[in-house]
């Protein structure tokens, strides 16, 4: 029988963008670290979905108090998730996937070590995973508003507008600039408080005590997105309709970002996203009105705008996610966003993590067929 560290990194595989496995093991040393053998057990007999106490007592077969008692040290522990259904007193429970999810969780546990088994875990499959089908893992918004042609922006792509409806708002440390920190200072370490939740994951981050949570109001929310925009650092948020994080990405050290260009370099495949799918703009670029300075192409996260020989901006919409920094810093005004038409927006059909469940179903049915295709050829 597989030891059980090796069977929880294979459910992990089954939940969200995967889990990838490597020859070397790598990825497992991080669950050995988290996970007891109890909670490790525990969580591989959890189903999928949210549940309550109750209802996870019930398909266990275990007594309510048990079944609490795991849940609760679970979630303290950051190993699992809760949530609170619309209507509902009730936590409901879930299990979730690596990223995002354990990972993230976890931020304030991680150590060097960890760090070298990511870098190895990343470049030898969980890195082209995460780009590697159809369904987005997050989507990138524009930086503000005023970058998008007429008005155009969509709310649930108004990541300001959002901020300023709520009522709890935290800011947590990102895991990618923490993770940097290990490999050498960086400017976009200067501040690591920068994922902004609310709603149910403000809320558990704040009462789990999640990656040096604070408290903020609007105001500081706001800020810490205009100093983000003002660093060339990309704004995306969670994949749902009622999105309850925004991330503010530096290029040199975001693992999405990160794989995005690996994506890129590893070329098209059966199912594989494109990044039309990431957003629901993108950048004209009017060279009748450039000058030629070039500040766009250091703020292009992508490289969708480069300079060319003879130093001639040349762009390459195939590569813009729509980010809009190119625009906030152009002086001659020569580019904007612009809305996709219609039927090539990219709505979100589920809230929070009812969406990686629906990942987690693309992702096994694309694998079936790219199995299918490999023993045809």
């Amino acid at each position: 029988m597989a030891d059980i560290y090796e069977q929880l990194a294979n459910k992990l595989d089954t939940l969200g963008k995967g889990y990838p496995r490597t020859e070397a093991g790598s990825e497992v040393n991080f669950l050995r670290k988290l996970f007891s053998e109890e909670d490790a057990a525990f969580h591989l007999k959890m189903k999928p979905g949210p549940h309550t106490a109750q209802q996870t007592a019930e398909y266990m077969g275990i007594s309510i108090e048990e079944a609490t008692e795991n849940l609760d040290r679970m979630s303290s522990s950051h190993l699992i998730y809760w949530e609170y259904m619309p209507g509902s007193v009730e936590k409901f429970y879930r299990t979730v996937p690596f990223v995002h999810g354990l990972w993230e969780l976890n931020t304030d546990k991680i150590e060097l070590q960890d760090v070298i088994d990511r870098v190895h875990h990343f470049a030898n499959g969980f890195g082209e995973t995460l780009f590697d089908y159809r369904l987005p893992i997050v989507r990138v918004v524009p930086t503000s508003a005023d970058t998008v042609q007429d008005d155009a922006i969509l709310r649930i792509d108004d990541a300001r507008e959002n901020v300023k409806q709520q009522n709890l708002i935290i800011a947590a440390d990102c895991v990618c600039r923490v993770s940097g920190k290990f490999g050498g200072a960086c400017d976009c370490q200067e501040s690591t408080s920068t994922c902004i939740m609310f709603g149910d994951m403000a809320r558990f981050y704040y009462d789990e005590k999640v990656a040096n949570t604070r408290v903020i109001t609007v105001k500081e929310a706001l800020a810490i997105l205009d100093e983000n925009e003002r660093r060339g650092y990309v704004t995306m948020v969670g994949h749902s309709m009622t999105y309850s994080a925004i991330c503010n990405c530096p290029p040199c050290h975001c693992a999405i970002l990160r794989a995005a260009k690996l994506s890129v370099a590893l070329g098209p495949k059966h199912g594989k996203q494109t990044f039309d799918r990431w957003g629901n703009y993108f950048c004209v670029y009017d060279a009748d009105k450039c000058t030629q300075c070039g500040i766009c192409t250091t703020r292009c996260p992508m490289s969708a705008l480069s300079m060319a020989e003879g130093n001639v901006v040349a762009y390459e919409r195939a590569l813009c996610i729509g980010c809009g920094l190119c625009v906030t810093q152009c002086p001659s005004k020569a580019l904007i966003l612009q809305r996709k038409p219609q039927d090539e927006l990219n709505i979100p059909e589920d809230d929070g993590y009812d969406y990686f469940d629906r990942m987690a179903v693309e992702k096994a049915q694309v694998d079936k067929e790219r199995l299918e295709i490999e023993r045809r050829a």
